[in-house]
């Protein structure tokens, strides 16, 4: 998939993909990207959730504890992670194909997607989510930066953190790379909420087995 995304990268300028590991909060960083006015959200494609009163990316149900369940599936990740459509994999290449479809006559702002990269990828410019420190609810270990001008990186550790600090420091880092209007409340209000639910995980997890 490297080939389509660099081609991606190639044909549109503001396309960014977001390459990270599997549980790295990729889903969430789209959406946080997405939630400003200079990029791209298409709701009715984009977002993957079974509240039709949702809207915008970062809007969570107020009726529903969790996002909307898939086949496959099970609760924690419907639970704990905003997934999205944006994914470009062998699986999804029908509704990406549809999402550039309208990509076409919204080129102004920028353009989100991830994937889950091979080591053997090519790509010319994308995002690099890695984690400095270790997380006890979600399957990653500790990784590194890239040390590459075309990449950017983001440590999730500090981004998600409880650390008001922290997380300024990365998100101050990320709006100003791309020039966003800055979000600070709203983006550390769905940052939090997903913390919460994370640390809360485990007894929700009991009662819905039960």
């Amino acid at each position: 998939m490297d080939k389509f995304i660099e081609a991606l990268n190639k044909n549109d300028p503001k396309h960014w993909c977001i390459l990270f590991a599997a549980g790295m909060r990729g889903n969430v960083l789209a959406r946080i990207l997405a939630a400003h006015k200079e990029s791209w959200w298409d709701n009715e494609l984009m977002n993957v959730n079974g509240d039709p009163d949702l809207e915008f990316p970062l809007q969570l149900s107020e009726s529903q504890s969790s996002f909307l369940p898939r086949p496959g599936h099970d609760f924690s990740t419907t639970y704990l992670a905003p997934d999205t459509t944006l994914n470009i994999c062998p699986g999804n290449i029908n509704i990406i194909k549809q999402i550039l479809i309208k990509r076409q006559s919204n080129t102004k702002k920028y353009f989100f997607t991830l994937s889950h990269p091979y080591p053997n990828w090519n790509i010319s410019r994308y995002i690099h989510i890695y984690a400095s420190k270790q997380n006890s609810k979600r399957p990653y270990n500790i990784t590194q930066p890239i040390d590459n001008k075309n990449v950017i990186n983001v440590d999730i550790s500090k981004l998600f953190s409880y650390n008001r600090n922290e997380f300024d420091d990365e998100y101050i880092k990320l709006i100003n790379k791309f020039e966003l209007t800055a979000l600070f409340t709203t983006v550390r209000n769905f940052v939090l909420q997903m913390l919460d639910r994370e640390s809360s995980f485990d007894k929700h997890a009991i009662l819905f087995k039960n």
